[in-house]
């Protein structure tokens, strides 16, 4: 009864432009809401369709749609476990970092309006772009004889060459007699090559195609390595498409100065304030970098790839040179915290899909379960001796030193007696035996290890491994500056989990393959829950934009 008046004063509170037309628990959605909504969606997808303004039960539905996803989206700004998400420490540290990539943008564009590239940078672009022997392309029909050592088979050889080139003029298909007569891999599409750059062709073929009519043949053309007799079918010079070129000289020009800029620009700012990245946890302005920082913000800036160091520091320096130009200003934060808090609501809808797959009967997770044997494997594990030996002064001479020794394993040179006097990686006085490991466990050593082990088989021994620095937000792997020689004593295959041990790994997998019935389930429930109602459908005129 109490929510009931509050919704009745709320409505009488706003004006007629802002009247509720939605209530749900804990909030009103306005018409004036609504009408910004649609104007921020991206797309033209708040734009009313011509379809949806036939009839007015068309229009009801299409803004009935809108209207959900605007309620949704402030339930969810409402919900506890978004408020849950926005305040751990984790999701403190996502905000710190997008802001510093979003500041490190902003002085990129900047830097960028500022280059204007004169009309001599641009004129010598173009011109490396249109020379012919660069970009020119042919497509063409070949006949190709192959050069004799003999002079009088290669005189032959030239004479039925001259009879071709006859045998055309006189009305025959050139086509038919690439396929009968030349031996060049061709000979089977009719002598057909297509799309074949200036630059890559024989001098002597080259200067023939630029000479010739579309359709002529050539006369023999002897090289050093056979007769060529070649149809010109199409020839696409560079100047056909002269805009397109321009545009792109224009780019290329503007890309080097602003690399150059930017490169400037960065030694600059790394001897105003140096980052030592080694030593961590580091502070640039109200910014800082820590180990708990580094994988969100692999997370938002480069989904599933590796960033290395150096980037990382040129963000952060480059977020410095924001402030200095002014940048730094309350909505670029406002802009930052909308992201962010979209980003909770799908964090917290991904934590409603899960709990509702959680919740599913026990004969539903078991049916999944029987039917898709394979996506419930234990991993496979690989039984691992190691050698790791360190680089000395002279890296080439060590690379050779350890090579023989992989030589000597594999001649029966004991590999456990060898670990325990070379090897100065872990258990190495137990040999080097490391047990059985699964790939992400070898990945561990060193990535360049997880590469190869898979290729391996029982009783192998690897070449030496090199194993390089390792990469600050890949993790810093245990073996770095040396070669390791591994042997796999034997491959553990995969077995398949008991359904009592599945659990955690079901529900993922299920989730993955019927999110697309889920998502909705989940959220027409999270509506629903929330006593969404609709008090009544805007007219077509109050909400055109």
């Amino acid at each position: 009864m109490l929510s009931f008046i509050w919704i009745l004063l709320m409505s009488h509170a706003h004006s007629d432009g802002a009247k509720v037309i939605a209530t749900f628990d804990g909030g009103v959605i306005t018409l004036d809401e609504l009408r910004l909504h649609l104007e921020n969606l991206p797309d033209g997808q708040g734009r009313i369709p011509d379809e949806a303004k036939q009839s007015e039960s068309k229009l009801k539905f299409w803004l009935k749609t809108r209207l959900d996803g605007l309620a949704w989206q402030k339930i969810m700004d409402l919900s506890p476990k978004v408020n849950e998400v926005l305040a751990s420490p984790e999701f403190v540290a996502r905000v710190t970092w997008s802001h510093v990539n979003y500041l490190a943008n902003l002085v990129g564009a900047e830097l960028k309006q500022d280059v204007k590239p004169s009309q001599a940078q641009i004129d010598r672009v173009l011109n490396q772009l249109v020379d012919p022997n660069l970009e020119t392309q042919f497509s063409f029909r070949h006949i190709y004889l192959k050069a004799l050592s003999d002079s009088k088979e290669q005189e032959k050889m030239v004479t039925l060459a001259k009879e071709l080139c006859r045998r055309f003029r006189q009305g025959e298909d050139f086509s038919q007699l690439a396929h009968k007569y030349s031996e060049s891999s061709s000979a089977s599409s009719g002598g057909l090559s297509q799309h074949i750059k200036a630059k890559t062709l024989d001098a002597k073929v080259k200067d023939i195609l630029f000479k010739l009519d579309l359709n002529d043949i050539s006369d023999p053309v002897v090289t050093r390595t056979g007769i060529h007799i070649v149809q010109l079918l199409k020839k696409k010079l560079p100047t056909d498409d002269f805009e397109t070129l321009e545009s792109s000289a224009i780019q290329r020009v503007e890309l080097d100065e602003l690399k150059e800029r930017m490169t400037a620009l960065m030694e600059k700012l790394q001897s105003d304030n140096p980052v030592d990245l080694s030593r961590l946890p580091c502070r640039i302005g109200p910014w800082q970098i820590t180990k708990e920082t580094l994988p969100y913000y692999l997370e938002l800036t480069n989904q599933g790839g590796v960033i290395d160091s150096g980037l990382i520091r040129d963000g952060f320096l480059m977020a410095t040179e924001a402030s200095r130009r002014g940048l730094d200003k309350p909505e670029v934060l406002a802009k930052v915290e909308l992201s962010h808090r979209q980003l909770a609501r799908k964090i917290a809808f991904e934590q409603q899909c899960r709990a509702y797959v959680e919740t599913l009967p026990l004969e539903v997770k078991n049916a999944f379960y029987a039917s898709n044997p394979k996506r419930f494997l234990t991993p496979e594990q690989f039984h691992v001796d190691l050698i790791f030996i360190p680089i000395g002064q002279d890296a080439f001479a060590d690379q050779l030193e350890f090579e023989q020794l992989t030589t000597r394993l594999r001649a029966g040179l004991d590999f456990e007696q060898t670990a325990k006097k070379l090897s100065h990686g872990p258990e190495a006085e137990r040999g080097g035996h490391l047990g059985n490991l699964t790939i992400e466990g070898i990945t561990a050593l060193h990535p360049a290890l997880g590469h190869i082990a898979p290729e391996m088989g029982a009783g192998d021994i690897s070449d030496p491994i090199y194993c390089g620095e390792g990469n600050l937000l890949a993790g810093q792997p245990k073996l770095t500056g040396g070669y390791a020689i591994i042997l796999i004593k034997e491959r553990l295959q995969p077995r398949k989990l008991e359904f009592s041990e599945a659990d955690g790994l079901l529900v993922e997998a299920y989730l993955g393959e019927h999110i697309q019935s889920i998502g909705p389930e989940v959220f027409l429930k999270t509506l629903v829950d929330k006593n969404f109602q609709i008090n009544e459908i805007p007219a077509l005129g109050e909400i055109v934009l």
